[in-house]
């Protein structure tokens, strides 16, 4: 996997899957459109390179890839370039979280790929952009700072390009506020205010009335693009009740700007909470998931918010 000149289609995949793509590449070679693969476990920071230097990239999409880190790496990297993605759901997989606003291919193992999906990507591999992006394009090696300088650009203007063609109007960043004091029984999210960005990982704090035996829990659903996915966890450090009357906590959102959030907040007793996270909570015990609002409680605060960024905490 050494060669990082331009002019072909990665093919981005786990581990488990080097022999498919290896099969799939040469399937595009048979269409005389060039393609490169994970041949030998290469570096993350290798496969960032091929991704950014790529005319298209096929990311196959199977049981091995929705924990492969490195994939989600490298879509991100072509994302924020503008390079064309092609998420490849094989068999019955679903899509991974990250490329739900792609228009999905799909097909099965030891199936040829769609003939319209092979002329998509040879016409990227062949289009004047690419050709421009490879000669313009970001030099192999980058300064960290420039690097991150340079993608910290381009994601911001598609962040508006994106929002313009919507006509959402660019959300605000979000600002650390004073809440007001809550009534009995009472949640209110100070901040983020209802609309603005968020990052990657992002503090919420606010208000609280509530007894000592009552805690809060936060839920998570992507609005745009839709998503039958919930994600559920208790918000702040209040696991065991007493909750103060000033609060805050932390909540993780996706892997890609521009995506829109509902976030509901829930007041549940500690027995209460407690049962919902152990019959939701997943293998590890990391986070808890689902695929509705929690039933029979209704919720104490909302905001809708937009993700601005990726960054952390």
């Amino acid at each position: 996997m050494s060669d990082l000149s331009s002019g072909y289609v990665l093919i981005c995949h786990a581990p488990d899957d080097r022999d498919y793509a290896r099969d799939l590449a040469r399937q595009l070679t048979d269409r005389r459109i060039r393609a490169r693969y994970d041949e030998r476990g290469a570096a993350v920071e290798q496969l960032l390179k091929l991704a950014r230097r790529a005319d298209a990239l096929l990311v196959l999409m199977t049981r091995a890839a929705h924990d492969c880190e490195p994939l989600t790496e490298q879509t991100e990297a072509a994302r924020s370039l503008d390079i064309p993605i092609y998420p490849l759901a094989v068999d019955d997989n679903q899509p991974l979280m990250e490329l739900t606003d792609k228009e999905l291919w799909r097909t099965t193992r030891g199936q040829r790929l769609a003939d319209n999906l092979l002329q998509a990507l040879a016409t990227d591999v062949d289009a004047p952009a690419a050709k421009q992006r490879a000669g313009f394009g970001l030099p192999v090696v980058l300064g960290a700072a420039a690097g991150a300088m340079v993608v910290a650009v381009v994601a911001t203007v598609l962040l508006l390009g994106r929002d313009n063609k919507t006509d959402d109007p660019p959300p605000a960043a979000a600002e650390t506020r004073t809440a007001a004091p809550a009534s009995p029984g009472q949640v209110i999210i100070a901040s983020p205010a209802d609309g603005s960005a968020v990052k990657k990982c992002q503090g919420f704090s606010g208000s609280a009335a509530l007894p000592p035996g009552d805690t809060m829990m936060y839920a998570v659903n992507r609005v745009k693009p839709s998503s039958k996915d919930w994600y559920y966890g208790y918000l702040g450090s209040y696991k065991n009740g007493f909750v103060p009357a000033a609060w805050s906590g932390d909540i993780y959102f996706g892997s890609a700007i521009t995506q829109k959030y509902d976030v509901f907040v829930y007041v549940m007793s500690v027995g209460q909470a407690g049962k919902f996270w152990n019959a939701h909570k997943s293998s590890d015990g990391s986070f808890a998931f689902g695929t509705a609002a929690p039933a029979g409680v209704r919720p104490a605060a909302h905001v809708r918010v937009t993700q601005g960024s990726l960054d952390e905490c």
